[in-house]
């Protein structure tokens, strides 16, 4: 853990200059430049939990990109990406047609950006090597929650709903009554928790790789679905669930492989298009183990074995985890399994799933048809049903990671398209 703040001294997030004054909502700004673009560097101060006023208090970055032509009371649109545990300090949605008419707001994550940085996290990978894997995953989990309580952290104010709450806390600063929102991958779960809090202050809306926060945990049905579509695509052959499992059941037997490892390095290689040609390029030559077993070092080479605080701690209080645990032969639900003990480590009988928020706005939804970290499926299922005008763009063949690679010209091109005056 770095750089949390005890007291009511706060510090600016980047200079670490003791900033006097500070109080919850306020933002100290100094000019700047962000990705080539003039910038105002904000450091947003905040109670460490927000619904207590005496918590400690924290500091989050802001960053605020003018629109560089005419914004002709266009909404500012604020960027929302991927997590949890990651940056929201990232530079893959800022699209220069989009720029040019709408001011572009980018909130720290806390937890993840500012002065709490939830880092603290054991190496995963050790524990994962434990033949009971669910006795493997309990110890990872202990040892995170042990190092939130090492410190005066109160693992309370990390959460979803905060991060929404902190967006809030901006927008009533720069006097932004109405807004629009641009969300990648978790992002658009936070999107989601801001709306349901706030559903007449957010006007537009455009997801991408979106996963509803009714249903945050993987299905086996879903990756039932796709994944034999993806093999057949790169392989051009029928996918045999049946040579499958026996072929990964020797590749861990031959190799002391832990299962659960198999199954995240194999979910992991289908976030790309190009990952996932060599993958499934493995899967079926001739004599596929050691070229999987290759691929497989090469990922925990890289890999970087560590479960984030901040996405552990992030999923604990606001997202429900029920899922099936039970013990199975089939594959996919040992996989969805692994996933999920790994993703979604806290499992609580009692945390309810949170409700699809009302939302009358506009909203552009763009899923791949291959983005097994949000399946099309589930927007239909859970999100569309609630939101009639929502517009959905499958896009044929992309994978989680390919709107910001392959599909990035249509990705823009829808983006702009939307956002643009008097669009969608």
């Amino acid at each position: 853990m770095a750089g949390f703040n005890l007291s009511a001294q706060v510090f600016h997030y980047q200079t670490g200059k003791l900033l006097s004054g500070g109080k919850p909502g306020v933002i100290f700004w100094q000019k700047g430049i962000f990705n080539g673009y003039p910038a105002n560097y904000g450091t947003l101060v905040a109670n460490e939990v927000v619904s207590d006023p005496k918590s400690p208090l924290i500091s989050l970055p802001v960053i605020h990109i003018p629109a560089t032509g005419s914004i002709a009371n266009q909404l500012p649109v604020y960027l929302l990406y991927g997590g949890p545990g990651e940056s929201n300090l990232r530079t893959e949605l800022l699209i220069p047609e989009l720029m040019h008419h709408h001011d572009i707001i980018i909130v720290g994550y806390r937890g993840a950006d500012g002065s709490v940085i939830l880092d603290g996290a054991p190496d995963s990978c050790l524990f994962c090597k434990v033949s009971d894997t669910q006795q493997a995953f309990n110890k990872v989990i202990k040892q995170c929650l042990e190092a939130v309580g090492s410190v005066t952290q109160n693992p309370c104010g990390y959460t979803t709903g905060a991060l929404a709450t902190d967006i809030v806390a901006v927008m009533q600063s720069m006097q932004h009554d109405s807004i629009a929102i641009l969300a990648y991958s978790y992002g658009t779960m936070v999107a989601q928790m801001l709306v349901s809090q706030h559903p007449d202050r957010v006007k537009q809306m455009v997801l991408l790789g979106a996963r509803p926060l009714s249903k945050p945990v993987f299905e086996p049905f879903t990756m039932a679905e796709q994944y034999p579509k993806m093999y057949a695509h790169y392989t051009g052959q029928p996918y045999s669930i049946e040579r499958d499992s026996t072929m990964i059941s020797h590749l861990c037997t031959k190799y002391n492989l832990p299962p659960a490892l198999y199954h995240l390095f194999a979910f992991s290689s289908l976030y790309s298009d190009n990952a996932a040609r060599e993958f499934f390029g493995c899967m079926a030559a001739k004599g596929p183990l050691p070229c999987i077993k290759q691929k497989y070092d090469n990922f925990y080479h890289y890999f970087p074995g560590k479960v984030l605080l901040a996405d552990m701690v992030l999923k604990k209080h606001d997202l429900a985890v029920n899922y099936d645990t039970t013990s199975n032969n089939n594959y996919f639900n040992s996989m969805v399994n692994s996933l999920n003990r790994w993703y979604f480590p806290f499992q609580s009988a009692d945390t309810l799933p949170l409700k699809v928020p009302v939302f009358k706005g506009n909203v552009l939804i763009i899923n791949g048809e291959y983005d097994v970290a949000a399946p099309p499926v589930l927007i239909e299922k859970e999100l569309l049903p609630h939101w009639p005008q929502a517009n959905l763009q499958v896009l044929p063949k992309t994978t989680h990671l390919d709107y910001f690679l392959l599909q990035k010209s249509v990705t823009d091109s829808l983006i702009t398209l939307i956002f643009k005056p008097n669009g969608l």
